[in-house]
């Protein structure tokens, strides 16, 4: 038996089976126990380069839908929005609009339905969100979905995700939309838990009582101030060492947020009597942390795989400047190709090596 040289994307017959040679493009090739997990990460994002479109809008319709749903378990009032068609209509509306009219959505359906409970509530409401725009589209354009980040994570049960992803993946003045997201979670929360009260001012002194009311709600609620200071340390920490010109710098960077926020949150919340409808359990805190702390890390290796063995420093100057350079390569896998050859057997039974076009 024998088989003639072969060209790629040339097949050839001889006797009955498959031989498949293995050629593999220029490039580098990580050799580690998890070139599998490296070689999965590149098809993911070859396929979001392929379908960006189509994910992108996914994302938002799931994105959007659990915003509503988290709106609706915390302050759903108004009943015709809470419905799920009614909600559903909402999010595929939603994941054709860029994300600043998503927030604007949200803002507005909030409103509605703290409408419901008492115009004071929407008032107290509307201030810090007029209050969130304005600054955003000074300090921080592009962040404002942020707000409402907060109480979805929240509701999944992973808040202490969002400091480690917007230290590692947005500007440091993210922190601003973050805090208003930390005070409307907060917000709702309160309005949750003293909505009927809330809702029996109507002549203008219980109006002004109520709104006090609310705002002393929200200055007096020690874990809102406890998480509101744990999110914002823990934020600029991982921003600042993720910057820092080290090895695993972003590795580093998740590892140390999460342990940060941990610590300041657990000793924070220890002081704060169980009875506060708004306090968190240490066990919550811990698992909660852990668990974004894993997200963190595969985030993080999905957005930044580098490979510091391979680091490179470089030195030049031109007429004004000496340049110093440290070049890390991006972790890259060489895609493999395979060429096919049929081996089977010809007519007259003899072995041959008839080339197949």
């Amino acid at each position: 038996m024998w088989v003639t040289p072969a060209q790629p994307g040339v097949f050839f017959k001889t006797a009955g089976c498959i031989v498949t040679k293995k050629v593999r493009k220029a490039g580098f090739t990580v050799e580690s126990p998890i070139t599998s997990i490296y070689e999965f990460r590149e098809k993911m994002r070859q396929i979001y380069a392929r379908h960006s479109w189509g994910i992108g809008m996914l994302l938002k319709f799931v994105t959007a839908f659990l915003m509503l749903t988290t709106i609706n378990q915390m302050a759903g009032y108004m009943t015709i929005l809470v419905s799920l068609p009614v909600t559903i209509a909402i999010a595929v509306v939603c994941c054709v609009l860029p994300w600043g009219m998503i927030t604007g959505i949200m803002c507005v359906l909030l409103l509605l339905h703290f409408m419901e409970v008492s115009f004071i509530v929407a008032l107290v409401a509307l201030v810090p969100m007029i209050s969130m725009v304005l600054i955003n589209l000074i300090f921080s354009p592009g962040c404002q979905s942020v707000v409402f980040f907060v109480p979805m994570l929240f509701f999944l049960k992973i808040p202490f995700l969002l400091p480690l992803v917007l230290g590692l993946l947005a500007p440091v003045s993210s922190l601003v939309p973050m805090l208003f997201g930390i005070m409307l979670y907060y917000l709702m929360n309160y309005v949750s838990s003293t909505a009927g009260v809330l809702a029996d001012a109507t002549e203008a002194a219980g109006m002004s009582a109520r709104f006090i009311q609310l705002i002393d709600g929200l200055k007096n609620n020690r874990v809102f101030l406890i998480v509101a200071a744990a999110f914002i340390i823990t934020l600029v920490l991982v921003y600042v060492i993720r910057r820092l010109s080290i090895d695993y710098a972003w590795a580093i960077a998740v590892a140390a947020g999460m342990v940060t926020n941990l610590v300041l949150v657990i000793f924070g919340v220890s002081s704060v009597s169980e009875s506060d409808p708004s306090a968190m359990t240490a066990a919550f805190v811990i698992i909660s942390s852990i668990v974004s702390g894993l997200i963190a890390f595969v985030l993080q290796f999905m957005v930044f795989a580098v490979d510091y063995k391979r680091t490179d420093f470089a030195q030049f100057e031109d007429d004004e400047y000496y340049y110093s350079v440290k070049a890390v390569p991006k972790v890259r896998i060489a895609e493999k190709e395979y060429d096919k050859i049929n081996i089977l057997e010809d007519d007259t039974g003899k072995d041959g090596g008839e080339q197949m076009s």
